[in-house]
């Protein structure tokens, strides 16, 4: 019987060293989107979203000063996609991809959209464009109430496809 309770303990702990082991050893992948800004002086500055986001909530003086109207370039997970019609001129009207990136623990990062009808989008097929697709955007830094908007999305590609 005691044989058979040391066995049980030897398992248990064996089991337990284990466990550890494999959760220490297992990293979790930077999710949130990456921004390269480039700053009115021309100085970049590379930040994650939730870091910018940090600074509208701490000063909105500093946030729109220094970042709202930037030049930025923009890398990140796909959240969430979904195709909308909209106005993107007086009484033009085009189909867009409404895009949210991932920001920290899952949350919204960088919102924008692109005009899926552009020629330079011809060849790439929206449908297959899923969460967890890794994507590269330009633009520029707009709002941030909940998450940060990108105005003037362009140079929209799939790095990798999940």
């Amino acid at each position: 019987m005691v044989d058979m309770k040391r066995l049980t303990a030897l398992l248990l702990a064996a089991v337990l060293a284990l466990s550890l082991v494999a959760c220490s050893g297992e990293e979790s992948e930077q999710r949130d989107a990456i921004l390269t800004i480039t700053k009115a002086d021309g100085t970049e500055e590379t930040m994650t979203s939730d870091e910018l986001m940090d600074i509208y909530e701490e000063n909105e003086i500093n946030y729109n000063d220094n970042y709202m109207g930037c030049e930025v370039i923009v890398e990140g997970y796909v959240l969430d996609i979904e195709q909308d019609r909209r106005e993107i001129f007086n009484n033009i009207w085009a189909d867009t991809a409404e895009i949210s990136l991932e920001g920290y623990n899952g949350t919204r990062g960088i919102e924008f959209w692109i005009v899926m009808e552009d020629d330079s989008y011809k060849d790439l097929d929206f449908s297959t464009i899923t969460k967890g697709t890794k994507v590269r955007v330009s633009g520029v830094i707009g709002e941030s109430f909940v998450n940060t908007e990108l105005n003037d999305a362009h140079d929209f590609q799939v790095i990798t496809e999940e």
